[in-house]
């Protein structure tokens, strides 16, 4: 017996599904698993002919499974059909050899003949099904939506139904087309539904929904039925009122001058009295019949009524909402945008009541949400990629992780973000202590500069200490430096430069026994730059003693603990000599 396994089929296709195949072939055991995982087990302990899966979402883990399965058992076609394949998801099921590719929706019957010829059986496709309503099958057909043609037979009757995609858009019986034609052969007793090739009309003849087909056909059916049961129950009724006739004594003729028999008042009466009760009681049984026969018609069409309800609420409308949502779902996979397809998916959740579609798009709401938190945090490292680490990098590192912590809050990047920002100073001293160790070891000035700034900006760096040696090291070397430019500065009379060099000296090496006397060639030429400064300006505003007497004065006062002070102290004695040597030669 060939065994064929079906994975992860939903009920009503399991079902017609499996019903179509055994009523093709008696050689034909059907199993069943959840998933795709549950399959290795099965074939490892029973021999499988052949597998029908069907792909929810096609990804990475099913492709392997298909891989596996042609690597490894080779031997078992293996059917797949999807409602979400892509030209790229078919090529690759269709590059393995034991897997025939069909994209929702499906033809049935295609694939029946496609299962039946890998298995090399002989099977009645298009053959007889029994012990499914005609109704039923219909409805499970236009869930699956299903192509064909259905020749129905009754023990009079032959119809054809034609379906396209499970609509049903044309009927035929005797004279009777469309809409009469599907009422009549849905009416029909005891029906035999044979199906044949897929073949349709090339116009299309029904246009109202299937439900409304069948509850009309239904109805057809029942008042048949109806007026079957009240013909039977008037032949009921006429059979006592003849009987009563033919008990009654045949008319006599009088003839002329013959006495009229004595008549029998007794009996004749009693004759009438028992007709009478006859037809009373006849009479009485019609009735009874009348009603029963219309409450069985009532409660026939109340049973119509309610079996239609049950197939709408627990087979029609979860079908139809499934199929909603799976239309949603290849929606959402045609978009290349994730926030089109969040908003396709919250769009969905807003305008249903509460279900397990809506709690299922919620789900993957929060799937693509993730994914744009992915990609943003991705871009946002790209973009601090290209960013040069120099002063401003901070600043602009933070401001564009606080741009992505005020969108996603709580989001799952959150802190990984956090933590980067706790980094950044890591990442500046990183990068700045490499810049140190490339300068040109003889540029004395540019590494105690960029030392100096190494300790300042980062007075818990990883590198301070080493920093720190590097200042040592070059102690003796940058003092020596220092003393040459300072003869060149005293040459040039531009102090200011090397007071900046004393400056960094001084702030270096405070433990150096040369730091005093650093501070005492820094201090003097800051006098000598001050008292430069102070004889630019007397000379630009040509003042006399008195004038420049008054600025040095000035300065003192404002500038008590001058390091120039005694500079200009000396300057002012210079001053109050010529002018008392003016004074006296004014007198002569």
């Amino acid at each position: 017996m060939n065994k064929i396994l079906l994975v992860d089929i939903d009920t009503a296709t399991l079902n017609t599904f499996s019903d179509l195949l055994k009523k093709q072939s008696v050689n034909i055991e059907i199993l069943t698993a959840g998933n795709a995982r549950e399959v290795p087990n099965i074939i490892s302990g029973v021999k499988i002919n052949m597998i029908l899966i069907d792909l929810k979402m096609p990804d990475n883990d099913d492709l392997e499974f298909l891989g596996y399965m042609s690597r490894d058992y080779p031997k078992i076609p293996v059917v797949v059909i999807t409602a979400f394949g892509t030209p790229e998801i078919e090529g690759k099921i269709r590059a393995l050899e034991t897997c025939h590719y069909y994209e929702k929706p499906v033809d049935l019957i295609a694939i029946s003949e496609k299962i039946f010829e890998e298995l090399g059986v002989v099977a009645g496709i298009g053959g007889q099904i029994h012990g499914i309503a005609l109704s039923s099958f219909l409805q499970m057909s236009e869930m699956e939506k299903t192509t064909c043609r259905l020749k129905i037979k009754s023990e009079q009757d032959v119809g054809y139904l034609y379906l396209l995609k499970g609509e049903l858009i044309a009927a035929e019986t005797g004279l009777q087309q469309g809409n009469d034609a599907a009422y009549e052969i849905i009416s029909w007793d005891n029906a035999v539904i044979e199906i044949e090739k897929s073949e349709q009309k090339k116009k299309r003849e029904i246009k109202m929904p299937l439900m409304n087909i069948l509850m009309e056909g239904l109805r057809i059916k029942d008042d048949r039925e109806a007026e079957k049961a009240k013909e039977k129950t008037a032949d009921a009724t006429a059979a006592p009122e003849l009987k009563a006739e033919q008990k009654k004594a045949p008319p006599q003729t009088k003839q002329e001058g013959e006495k009229a028999a004595p008549a029998e008042p007794s009996k004749a009466k009693s004759g009438v009295t028992e007709d009478t009760e006859k037809v009373s009681d006849a009479t009485k049984a019609l009735k009874r019949k009348r009603f029963v026969a219309v409450v069985a018609g009532l409660s026939a069409t109340i049973a119509v009524v309610v079996m239609g309800g049950m197939v709408w609420v627990h087979i029609v409308k979860p079908k139809l909402v499934e199929k909603e949502f799976q239309e949603v779902l290849i929606e959402v996979g045609s978009k290349s945008s994730l926030e089109e397809k969040e908003n396709i998916l919250q769009d969905y959740i807003d305008s249903h009541e509460q279900n397990k579609y809506t709690l299922e798009a919620k789900t993957k709401i929060k799937e693509i949400f993730h994914l744009i938190q992915e990609r943003d945090f991705e871009a946002v490292e790209n973009q601090i990629s290209k960013l040069p680490v120099d002063k401003n990098f901070r600043a602009k590192v933070t401001e564009i992780y606080s741009a992505y912590l005020d969108k996603f809050s709580a989001g799952i990047r959150a802190d990984d973000i956090k933590k980067r920002i706790s980094e950044i100073q890591s990442v500046v001293g990183e990068n700045d202590y490499e810049e140190i160790k490339k300068i040109n070891p003889n540029e004395y000035e540019t590494r105690v500069t960029l030392y100096q700034a190494y300790l300042k900006d980062h007075p818990k760096g990883k590198y301070r200490g080493e920093v720190q040696k590097l200042i040592t090291d070059i102690s003796e070397m940058y003092y020596q430096y220092v003393k040459k430019e300072i003869s060149v500065c005293d040459k040039d009379k531009d102090w200011g430069r090397c007071i900046e060099l004393c400056d960094k000296y001084i702030v270096s090496y405070l433990n150096s026994r040369k730091l005093s006397e650093i501070k005492g060639l820094r201090n003097s030429m800051y006098a000598r730059n001050v008292i430069k400064g102070f004889e630019e300006e007397i000379s630009r505003k040509g003042s006399e003693y008195q004038a420049a007497r008054k600025v040095y004065i000035d300065y003192l006062n404002a500038n008590p603990n001058s390091t120039a002070r005694d500079a200009i102290r000396a300057e002012l004695k210079k001053i109050n000599k010529k002018i008392r040597e003016k004074n006296a030669w004014e007198k002569i």
